[in-house]
């Protein structure tokens, strides 16, 4: 009888563990949370296996830029129709229309891009502000070659420019427009095939022109757009460095001057 009575009280208590004697909701009713953003993964291939990059557009507008080794996953993309445009340095560029859905993944077939049969060069750039030194991201920058073909970027988040592509053996005059700095022109002598021209830009913002503005006394502080100095020093090779060189957006510097003894 008591064994018969332990086993009761056994089965009992598994049922309440279990819920099976339960009034609460089985887990197959609660509801979970469904994503408002779709992915899409598309795989680039190349006979040497160079940098690929992709830009998502939408109506134009760039959505979304990253560049790799040609397997993309790209996360938290809106619903809508979007342009995915490929290219890479001596490749034909493609385009592949894509539909995203919400709470969905859409995977593209395999893009296998072309080896372009002409020599080319390129041009990579950062865009900073001439004052600050903080790179510039969405800056429009122009592009034309002397026969008058213009082409367009927009500045990563990281104020980075590409143009890939270009043709070889000639002069292309570079231009770099925004409401809030001054326009800025540059000249830039023919690239060799194969080769990528670096370039660091400097732009002003509107409205500073080249007014000095005295400093204030020690302790009292600088007035906004005070013009601080270049800080270009010489290392011990008697190579030159600049503060502007290694300080990127949303980093502070301290400078710090040793007097050694003479």
């Amino acid at each position: 009888m008591t064994r018969l009575i332990t086993v009761l009280i056994v089965s009992v208590l598994l049922l309440n563990v279990f819920g099976c004697e339960t009034t609460e909701k089985p887990l197959t009713d609660i509801k979970v949370a469904e994503s408002t953003t779709g992915i899409v993964r598309v795989i680039v291939q190349t006979e040497d296996n160079v940098n690929v990059r992709i830009h998502l557009i939408q109506d134009g507008k760039e959505i979304k830029r990253t560049e790799g080794d040609g397997r993309f996953t790209l996360r938290n993309i809106d619903p809508g129709e979007y342009t995915l445009r490929i290219s890479a340095q001596g490749f034909h560029e493609t385009e592949r229309n894509v539909t995203v859905i919400a709470g969905e993944t859409t995977t593209l077939d395999t893009i296998t891009l072309k080896e372009l049969g002409n020599p080319v060069s390129h041009i990579i750039g950062l865009v900073r502000n001439s004052r600050t030194g903080i790179r510039l991201p969405e800056i429009l920058v122009k592009l034309t070659d002397q026969n008058g073909k213009q082409y367009e970027e927009i500045t990563s988040n990281d104020g980075i420019f590409n143009f890939e592509n270009l043709p070889v053996s000639q002069k292309f005059d570079l231009t770099i427009e925004d409401a809030d700095y001054e326009l800025h022109e540059l000249s830039i002598d023919p690239i060799p095939a194969n080769e990528t021209k670096k370039l660091n830009v400097k732009i002003k913002p509107v409205g500073i022109g080249d007014r000095e503005i005295e400093p204030e006394e020690p302790g009292e502080g600088l007035p906004i757009f005070s013009k601080a100095p270049n800080f270009e020093l010489p290392d011990g090779d008697g190579k030159i460095h600049s503060l502007y060189d290694v300080l990127d957006e949303g980093k502070n510097a301290i400078v710090v001057f040793y007097l050694s003894g003479g």
